[in-house]
């Protein structure tokens, strides 16, 4: 401490009260075993030499930002809130294999809110069940899918609920058109059409497609989205959405 000129606290609890130096960090990153990174930004640590406790002990997270690691925006977070944690507990009971476990409660209306509705604790941390990208009712749509379509994660979605592709004709010239519908305030989700001459590359609708037609009926948007260009002899167009988890 003596050759330490940055930012320090005073800490008791453990004995007599003592000065001890704050190392702040500008990104933290803790993998989970579910498969995603948990990352906080500038964040400050408490760093002690106490008799039992090794190193770093303390966290300063009362305004935590937290986001998914975007290297797999699809792991299995159990919860994730935008407010502060409450509570923080270091498990030592086993020194070979320490657990970090943050108790917390996902902000309603979202999707962490969603899933804690529709799976259960231990089926959550089963990713291929409560995971994002988990499938539980067999249907072919990923959990997170189901979420940005309003549609329920057990029961195998109708033909009529997933997306469509059709055609709208118009001067003797047919545009293909592509049509899904969702629930009106989601905030963490992001819809987008993608097109496709041959469903191997593709590219965002953008400037290919016209304005969407939109229909609200008891809470749900019904989106049509039209090509710009009728389609010619010869050619083809595919579709698909494309759902982003907003950080």
């Amino acid at each position: 401490m003596a050759d330490y000129k940055g930012l320090t606290a005073e800490i008791g609890g453990i004995g007599a009260s003592r000065i001890v130096p704050i190392l702040n960090v500008d990104r933290l990153s803790v993998p989970t075993r579910e498969g995603a990174t948990l990352v906080w930004e500038n964040v400050d640590i408490l760093v002690a030499d106490v008799a039992g406790l090794d190193g770093i002990f303390g966290m300063n997270l009362l305004v935590p930002a937290i986001t998914s690691d975007p290297a797999d925006p699809l792991g299995s977070l159990l919860d994730r809130s935008p407010g502060a944690f409450s509570a923080i507990v270091i498990d030592t009971t086993d020194a070979r294999d320490p657990v970090l476990r943050f108790s917390t409660h996902a902000a309603e209306g979202t999707l962490f809110a969603w899933l804690g509705q529709h799976f259960s604790a231990a089926e959550r941390l089963v990713p291929e069940t409560g995971g994002l990208a988990g499938d539980a009712d067999g249907d072919g749509l990923a959990n997170l899918v189901e979420y940005a379509l309003g549609l329920d994660p057990r029961s195998p979605s109708l033909a009529a609920e997933r997306p469509a592709a059709g055609w709208s004709g118009e001067a003797g010239d047919f545009y293909p058109t592509f049509t899904f519908t969702r629930p009106v305030g989601l905030r963490d989700v992001v819809h987008g059409v993608e097109i496709s001459d041959d469903l191997v590359n593709w590219r965002r609708g953008g400037e290919e497609l016209a304005p969407a037609t939109s229909l609200v009926i008891d809470g749900r948007e019904t989106r049509t989205y039209r090509t710009l260009q009728p389609l010619t002899p010869g050619s083809r167009r595919f579709f698909r959405l494309a759902v982003s988890l907003l950080p």
